[in-house]
């Protein structure tokens, strides 16, 4: 398995079905974060999901209907986060 760490950033309302497929795809080829099965029951969901984001090399973020508005990335410091990653913007419905 290729140490290329990929984060799949979606929305479960619009984009879960393609974040799955996706998932399953290239889960055998990279590491992968999934919030679906990475993150434990009882686990604060915002700091694994930041954690995860400033470890991955590469986030692909499916992009739906329902794109905008609350989300990870709208929440304070994301930006910095960002920074230096590369962010594959994934259309998907």
């Amino acid at each position: 398995m290729n140490q290329l760490k990929v984060f799949i950033s979606y929305r479960r309302s619009d984009t879960q079905h393609v974040a799955g497929r996706l998932g399953d795809r290239i889960g055998t080829r990279f590491t992968l974060f999934m919030d679906i099965d990475d993150i434990p029951p009882g686990v604060d969901f915002t700091t694994v999901v930041r954690r995860a984001i400033d470890e991955s090399d590469v986030l692909l973020v499916l992009i739906g209907p329902h794109f905008l508005g609350v989300g990870i990335f709208e929440k304070p410091n994301c930006s910095d986060r960002l920074v230096g990653k590369n962010i594959v913007p994934v259309i998907g419905s």
